[in-house]
């Protein structure tokens, strides 16, 4: 059904007291109308409160979606709500994309129009310039980004820490990323962080970089995170964990059955993978 049909649509209106009372007195038999339910009480930053139908639209596979699912729950529809969702998902996906695509120029670039234009109040926006620094290193510039977080106000969450610590792996500094995953733990992980992009991309980069240095028991702790939102379902995702067990020359059997078990389907890749990791076998 077209967006437009739907603003159009309507429920159907509750007798008044006034109407009850007209069809009582009106000479006829008696009508029993049942009392109307008492209306929710709608503040004005309903948009912003948790299962509005801004977040709704930005879970949703559609907009007509998130809205039909809004009107057959029995809540109203105001029109003010479904343009603030949808202008709110189009800017966050747009800020997110230019910012992550883009160079370190062109990040900054957009970083300071968003800044300049409008006032910061979502960790999601920080963490948008966050991920630009922490995929290149720069943990000095990763650092004031997260002070200013906090001076606005906005709360770090598990994606934030995520990308520090990506950061400090990205700069050498192993330590700190560690730590900074320690802290991580330690936040709230909802099913929805865990199956939004930015959570699955930085956690795969830093299984990606956990296998590079070797660093077995890092990579094997981060993939268990990936397990709980069954993105080890992907090859890639598994022959990234495999890759660690080369570089720590590791041999561990059934990493095949493993794999097939959490529903990943082996390639080229794995077998190859697996034919290296048999030669540690002792």
């Amino acid at each position: 059904m077209p967006l437009r049909v739907l603003l159009r649509r309507r429920r159907p209106p509750i007798p008044s007291a006034a109407a009850a009372s007209f069809f009582t007195c009106s000479g006829g038999g008696s009508i029993s109308v049942p009392t109307p339910p008492p209306a929710p009480v709608e503040s004005r930053n309903e948009p912003e409160q948790e299962g509005s139908l801004a977040q709704r639209v930005e879970r949703a596979a559609s907009v007509c979606a998130a809205i039909r699912g809004w009107m057959a729950a029995g809540r109203a529809v105001h029109r003010g709500h479904i343009f603030h969702a949808v202008n709110r998902l189009r800017r966050r996906r747009l800020h997110r994309t230019a910012l992550q695509v883009g160079s370190i120029d062109q990040a900054e670039e957009i970083w300071g129009n968003i800044k300049s234009t409008r006032k910061l109040r979502f960790t999601e926006q920080f963490n948008s310039i966050l991920s630009v620094y922490c995929r290149h290193g720069l943990v000095d510039k990763a650092s004031a980004v997260f002070k200013e977080m906090r001076a606005n106000g906005c709360q770090p969450n598990a994606i934030t820490y995520h990308h520090l610590a990506l950061g400090c792996l990205k700069a050498g500094i192993v330590k700190e990323a560690l730590k900074t995953m320690e802290i991580a733990k330690k936040e709230v992980v909802t099913k929805k962080v865990r199956s939004s992009t930015p959570w699955l991309e930085t956690s795969h980069m830093l299984l990606e970089n956990f296998a590079e240095t070797g660093d077995l028991l890092s990579a094997k702790r981060v993939f268990s995170e990936l397990n709980e939102s069954k993105y080890c379902r992907n090859s890639f995702v598994f022959n990234t964990l495999l890759k660690a067990y080369v570089k720590a020359k590791v041999y561990e059997p059934d990493l095949l059955r493993a794999m097939i078990l959490r529903g990943a389907m082996p390639d080229a890749e794995t077998y190859s993978l697996l034919g290296l990791i048999e030669q540690f076998k002792t």
